[in-house]
C-alpha cells in the first residue's frame, strides 16, 4: 500500500515539474532563456535542499506528521500563488521583448 502511494504521489510531482517548466519556457523570451532557466535551475535546486531540511528539523523536534503536514503546505502556497499568475499576459510581454530585438519578424 504505501508503495503504491509512494507511485500515484511521484507521478503527480514529476508532471508538475514538468508543467511548471513548460509554463516557465512559454513565458520566457527566446532571446534570454540563458539567464531566465539559470534562475530556474538555480531556484529548482534550493527547494530541493531546503524541502528534505525543512521535513527534517521539524520530524526530529516534533514528529514526522508535523513534517509532512508543513511540506503539503509549501506545495499549498504555491498553488495559491499560481493562481495570480497571468499566462497570457507573460507570453505577450515575452513576444513583446522578441520584437524588440529583432528576434521574431
Amino acid at each position: 500500500r504505501r508503495q503504491r502511494q509512494m507511485c500515484i504521489r511521484d507521478r503527480f510531482m514529476g508532471g508538475a515539474q514538468a508543467l511548471g517548466r513548460s509554463l516557465f519556457a512559454y513565458m520566457t523570451p527566446k532571446s534570454r532563456s540563458g539567464e531566465f532557466f539559470g534562475f530556474f535551475s538555480l531556484s529548482w535546486r534550493s527547494v530541493s535542499v531546503l524541502g528534505p531540511l525543512s521535513y527534517a528539523i521539524l520530524a526530529g523536534f516534533y514528529s514526522p506528521r508535523v513534517g509532512l503536514s508543513f511540506l503539503g503546505l509549501q506545495i499549498f502556497i504555491g498553488l495559491y500563488i499560481l493562481k495570480f499568475v497571468n499566462v497570457s499576459e507573460g507570453r505577450k510581454v515575452a513576444l513583446e521583448q522578441e520584437k524588440a530585438k529583432h528576434i521574431i519578424q
